[in-house]
């Protein structure tokens, strides 16, 4: 439901880009999906942002987010199937960035 969602968005926008020109069918494709992830992880990082913002836990967030920037391209990842399974797998492996943290004696500051 939340994919079809995106997509159509999606879908929207790149006809907006596209104006009177007409893409080839895999120009626009490429372009769709483009949009699409970046609509897909832009709000799955907002709302795991504000979760941790509610929590009070923005920094480790952000802490854990740039350490997971630098490696997952040489660790790859967990890829769930659905927005909402990945959207909960974000939370969890943030989750226990954030707690295993908490009860170390790791000194990030």
């Amino acid at each position: 439901m939340i994919e079809k969602f995106i997509h159509n968005i999606s879908i929207a926008c790149v006809d907006k880009i596209q104006g009177d020109e007409k893409y080839s069918e895999l120009k626009y494709a490429k372009i769709a999906f483009s949009v699409e992830m970046l609509i897909s992880e832009g709000s799955k990082i907002l709302i795991v942002l504000l979760i941790f913002a509610m929590w009070g836990k923005i920094f480790e967030y952000v802490f854990c987010f740039g350490v997971l920037l630098v490696t997952r391209c040489f660790t790859g990842g967990i890829h769930a199937k659905t927005y909402l399974g990945c959207l909960i797998m974000s939370i969890v492996f943030f989750g226990l960035g954030v707690i295993v943290k908490e009860n170390s004696q790791i000194n990030i500051y």
